[in-house]
């Protein structure tokens, strides 16, 4: 019989996922409704604006949809995750899944790599 506080950490791993998806889900919508506002409103409003100006701001809604995905992401792997750690630790045979942390690691690497070259580029 495995041990109840076992069970409680698990399911505390995943609350930890699912908060994070949330957060990057709310961020990611944050950014996409700002971009929507800078084009509907301020874009809109002047009648002329230099093209690098407005170049700055276009990346904004493609930010806003990676940030969702990203979020989407950590929600599917924050499920495969749970099951993955719930039946080894029911069958005893647990070891951390590294593939899993490995996978989301190379995403969190390359968006941040992106977000860093948008900034010191744009």
């Amino acid at each position: 019989m495995v041990d109840p506080r076992v069970y409680l950490a698990i399911e505390r791993t995943f609350l930890s996922w699912i908060r994070t998806a949330v957060a990057l889900l709310a961020f990611g919508l944050a950014i996409e409704k700002m971009d929507f506002f800078f084009k509907k409103y301020v874009f809109s409003s002047f009648e002329v604006i230099s093209k690098p100006y407005i170049s700055q701001y276009l990346l904004l809604g493609f930010l806003g949809k990676v940030l969702i995905a990203l979020g989407v992401l950590t929600l599917i792997l924050g499920k495969i995750n749970f099951y993955l750690t719930l039946k080894k630790v029911e069958k005893a045979i647990y070891r951390p899944a590294l593939w899993l942390y490995t996978i989301y690691f190379l995403v969190l690497l390359l968006i941040g790599f992106g977000l860093f070259l948008y900034l010191v580029f744009f």
